[in-house]
């Protein structure tokens, strides 16, 4: 909450960013902005961003991180949006055959490199596979 004292932000405990800015001198935009409600800081063009973010890495918390939003806020977003539910859905499924698939096959099939410690000193590496994963994948395919 901002304390700029007025009687909507005493009554609501958030007030407008313009407000906060237009009121309050002593507050940064950024500050401001921080305080907004979500509709005036997820905007239009941060929820593209994030549905392209997600959709390139499958990954939400580095999706909304791009965007400097909550992964919470955005979780809330896609529960109040059908339409937004719809495109994360569709960003996800353009991960997963972009991302998440290629790479679980690589760690299926390809495995990964683990190291191997002695005595507290890295002596070598063991590749690990991962027949749970390969199973996964020829159940979905």
């Amino acid at each position: 909450m901002i304390g700029c004292g007025s009687p909507s932000t005493r009554l609501t405990g958030v007030v407008s960013c313009e407000y906060a800015y237009e009121k309050c001198r002593s507050f940064t935009l950024g500050e401001a902005m921080a305080h907004a409600p979500v509709s005036e800081r997820f905007t239009a063009q941060r929820r593209q961003l994030f549905l392209a973010t997600l959709a390139q890495q499958g990954n939400v918390q580095k999706a909304a991180k791009a965007i400097k939003i909550s992964s919470r806020t955005c979780y809330n977003y896609r529960k109040a949006d059908p339409l937004f539910a719809q495109a994360w859905d569709d960003a996800i499924r353009s991960a997963m055959d972009t991302v998440l698939e290629p790479e679980a096959m690589r760690r299926a099939v390809d495995g990964v490199l683990k190291p191997v410690y002695q005595g507290g000193e890295l002596v070598g590496h063991i590749r690990e596979y991962s027949d749970t994963l390969l199973i996964f994948l020829l159940k979905g395919g």
